[in-house]
């Protein structure tokens, strides 16, 4: 009997820490929420325990943490590579080759962000060559170029779309035209199982939902811009099979993602002062529609996305931090100072980054802006937002990845 008990909760054990990763851009659930727990409630005046912090070269790909490695996408010389470090240590395991570096003046290398999936993980670099590899290896599996099978286009600023995994699918932007503009792959080879749409690549990752008992995935499509011009985009909502279900015009310039809120609403953001959105979709006799509920200038995504919660939207309106009310679009608080940052949910509070790397923790309330404990983590510019997985926080900037640990030493 004790055997048994105590093998029950070493598997129990188990399956906790393996609940508890990382594995995409912005979480499991691709939504900011960690499901990392019993997290310090506030920090000493110098901050919590730093347990290790490396260089890497320059990039803005967001940081995956799966089975005791931690997994980004950098540049290093005129190459960018698809990356493995270890989670205890923060040394680098091995790096595979994506393509070429992307050069702009914002900042050079990966946009990008690794997914993991069993043992596999996949990236996909600045110029569209996505790589799948072995994770603990870094052996390569296959390899795809968009622009050379499927006729894509590197966008202004590269690829930065995030692939997503839905079963045997792996699901990504191309921009290919022709219908190509997304496209469906068998996970394990590579291999186009569809393609579907005729939008340009843009930067916001995809989503997987549930409407209906239907399942679907939305993109935020754009389309092929008038000289001088913002290019115009839509929410595209695609069935599995690859047929496109709806489409749901959307004004401005939208890089941060879409935001599913089950039952039935999507919440956008643009860049601009369009500002954000709160769609409703409806569906009678096998149509599918949206109608917007409500539109609000006070919460402008630039390319960091915002956190649902409680009701409410947190996330960054251009330079100023904001609360706004989910039901109406009103604006609850607002906190200026810490530039175009990144915020995560981590239990009840929020991680916060500066986009100069001041780190915050902040109470995860509608009631008001409740700073708990900040300290200065890194240096320079800090535009990805942090992970967080195994009771640690990671983070980035264009010169260094750091992890810090977020329950009691």
């Amino acid at each position: 009997m004790k055997v048994w008990l105590f093998s029950l909760c070493l598997l129990l054990a188990g399956v906790a820490q393996a609940q508890d990763a990382w594995p995409q851009y912005r979480g499991p659930n691709r939504d900011g929420i960690s499901q990392t727990k019993n997290i310090l409630k506030s920090w000493p005046e110098t901050g919590p325990k730093q347990l290790w912090k490396v260089s890497i070269g320059t990039g803005f790909s967001a940081i995956a943490v799966k089975d005791g490695g931690v997994f980004t996408l950098f540049a290093d010389g005129e190459r960018e590579y698809l990356g493995r470090f270890d989670e205890a240590t923060g040394k680098e395991s091995w790096r595979l080759d994506v393509g070429a570096l992307f050069k702009d003046s914002f900042g050079d290398g990966p946009r990008s962000g690794p997914v993991i999936d069993g043992d596999v993980v996949y990236g996909l670099g600045s110029n569209g060559e996505l790589h799948a590899a072995n994770q603990k290896t870094g052996k390569e599996i296959w390899k795809l170029s968009f622009p050379e099978a499927m006729k894509g286009e590197v966008a202004r600023w590269g690829y930065s779309s995030t692939p997503m995994i839905d079963g045997n699918r792996l699901v990504v932007e191309v921009g290919g035209g022709d219908q190509r503009g997304i496209a469906a792959l068998d996970k394990t080879t590579g291999k186009v199982l569809w393609s579907v749409y005729n939008g340009k690549t843009g930067y916001a990752s995809p989503i997987v939902i549930n409407f209906k008992g239907q399942k679907q995935y939305v993109f935020i499509g754009t389309q092929p811009a008038e000289p001088n011009s913002a290019p115009p985009q839509e929410l595209v909502g695609i069935s599995t099979e690859g047929k496109v279900l709806w489409t749901q015009k959307i004004p401005g310039f939208t890089v941060a993602m879409p935001i599913f809120v089950g039952p039935d609403k999507i919440f956008v953001s643009a860049s601009n002062d369009d500002g954000c959105r709160l769609f409703q979709l409806q569906e009678k006799d096998g149509t599918i529609t949206s109608t917007q509920l409500w539109e609000s200038r006070f919460m402008k995504n630039h390319f960091n996305s915002s956190v649902v919660y409680d009701g409410h939207v947190f996330g960054f309106s251009n330079a100023t931090l904001t609360c706004l009310s989910l039901e109406t679009g009103e604006k609850k608080w607002t906190k200026r100072g810490l530039g175009k940052g990144s915020l995560i949910l981590v239990e009840d509070r929020f991680m916060v980054l500066s986009d100069r790397g001041r780190l915050l923790m902040i109470e995860a309330s509608s009631e008001g802006y409740k700073e708990i404990n900040g300290f200065q983590a890194l240096e320079g510019k800090s535009w990805t937002e942090p992970t967080a997985a195994d009771g640690k926080l990671f983070l980035r900037n264009l010169q260094e990845m750091s992890c810090i640990n977020l329950r009691k030493s």
